[in-house]
């Protein structure tokens, strides 16, 4: 019996390696269910997305896994709201902040408060937005500086519609300064082009064309045409403002058939709006004008158009 003790004891140990193996096998078998799911989402299966995620969240449940749970919950509130289940991804990414809450994953809060932001904005509910958005920072001051950025454009963005101008500015100017140091050339670029239409409502139209003009370049080099074409289309409106009419039309017109192009179309409400600003144009020009301006726009390729615009953007820049 002097070796009992010890064979016991090896023996649990034996059991507890067994179980651990067990747990990990199964703990992997719920990450590569998730991943599979969410290459899915990625590619638009929704449907067969959902039933992974589906497996992935009964095998965590088995394990007491909070961490993949949370991940579950996350993806799965992102294909709700690609369905348009607003509601449904609301409750499904508050459930998994709630996880991410008990298990304190940094990380993983900082994204939830983010969406939901975002959610409540697409919502029209700017206030709880920013309230969110603010909550996102404060949580992500602590990480790395790339999401600390990434919320402080958020966070500008949301301010300028709200008309909050001065306090947007800060926020991005914040933004922008350290996307300079991180150098993520497609944030930088939107940073750039948000600052310049708070710049531009402030009537700083000096500021504004520097740097709607490096926004540009970025874009033009990334090929990014639904970005272009809304920036082309704010540039127009802050050339208008400076009674450059004409060369205002021509962009609206290359935006338009840019937009055709890429088949990416408005929100109905942005369209009206834009299409009013056009027939605003063409009544202070006239009919000749007009037509030869439209035709000159919807000629241009997107590297003409973006060329067009930079000039158009250095011609009041020799003011004093």
């Amino acid at each position: 019996g002097r070796h009992g003790p010890r064979s016991q004891r090896a023996e649990q140990f034996q059991q507890a390696l067994a179980l651990a193996q067990q747990t990990g096998d199964q703990l992997a078998e719920g990450w590569s269910r998730t991943a599979t799911g969410e290459l899915l989402r990625v590619q638009g299966s929704f449907a067969e997305a959902l039933e992974w995620f589906g497996f992935a969240k009964q095998v965590f449940e088995a394990i007491g896994d909070s961490k993949g749970l949370a991940q579950v919950l996350h993806y799965s509130g992102n294909v709700a709201w690609q369905q348009g289940e607003l509601d449904l991804a609301e409750e499904l990414y508050q459930k998994s902040l709630a996880l991410r809450r008990t298990i304190d994953d940094q990380v993983g809060i900082g994204n939830l408060l983010n969406n939901l932001a975002v959610l409540a904005e697409y919502r029209g509910d700017v206030e709880r937005s920013r309230t969110l958005h603010e909550e996102a920072l404060a949580f992500r001051r602590n990480l790395d500086k790339r999401s600390q950025a990434f919320s402080l454009g958020n966070l500008g963005h949301i301010l300028r519609r709200m008309g909050n101008l001065a306090e947007a500015r800060v926020r991005l100017e914040e933004a922008l300064s350290m996307q300079r140091d991180i150098g993520d050339r497609p944030f930088m670029a939107n940073v750039l082009h948000n600052l310049g239409n708070v710049v531009a409502a402030q009537g700083d139209y000096w500021e504004a064309r520097r740097l709607y003009a490096e926004s540009l370049t970025i874009y033009r080099d990334l090929r990014d045409g639904w970005n272009t074409s809304q920036l082309l289309e704010d540039v127009a409106r802050m050339i208008h403002a400076e009674q450059h009419q004409s060369e205002a039309l021509v962009l609206l017109s290359a935006a338009g058939a840019l937009r055709e192009a890429i088949d990416a179309s408005l929100p109905e409400g942005e369209q009206e709006e834009l299409n009013d600003f056009q027939r605003m144009i063409e009544i202070e020009i006239g009919v000749a004008i007009s037509r030869e301006c439209i035709e000159t726009g919807k000629s241009m390729s997107i590297d003409q158009a973006i060329a067009f615009a930079r000039q158009s953007l250095t011609m009041g820049s020799e003011t004093l």
